[in-house]
């Protein structure tokens, strides 16, 4: 079914599955709009803002071309920098561009 995705970072930036983490539903994607080529940082946060993961994409990759993004560009499985599973929670994904634009959502994580 079709699905309507704002051409902004802050209204398009959000994850699905949402919850996510149990063996049917393992991994989470996020889709964002980006209106310009652009480095892409992206960070997943405890709610007390400690880190858990984080990419960096430079430009030229395609995470970080201009438009929409909803296929598998960004995907978390779950696990942190060391490779361990999180535990069940809510955490905050942050999305930040090269020309200063940034977006939050939260994330649901049920093991």
């Amino acid at each position: 079914f079709p699905v309507i995705v704002a051409r902004d970072l802050k209204n398009s930036f959000r994850n699905y599955p949402n919850p996510f983490g149990s063996p049917q539903r393992p991994e989470t994607r996020f889709v964002y709009f980006l209106k310009e080529d652009s480095a892409v940082h992206f960070s997943i946060f405890t709610l007390v803002g400690e880190l858990v993961w984080q990419k960096r994409f430079e430009p030229g990759s395609s995470p970080s071309q201009r438009g929409l993004h909803t296929k598998r560009d960004i995907v978390w499985d779950g696990r942190n920098m060391n490779g361990q599973q999180v535990l069940s929670g809510i955490y905050i994904a942050y999305i930040k561009t090269g020309y200063r634009e940034s977006a939050i959502t939260k994330v649901a994580v049920v093991r």
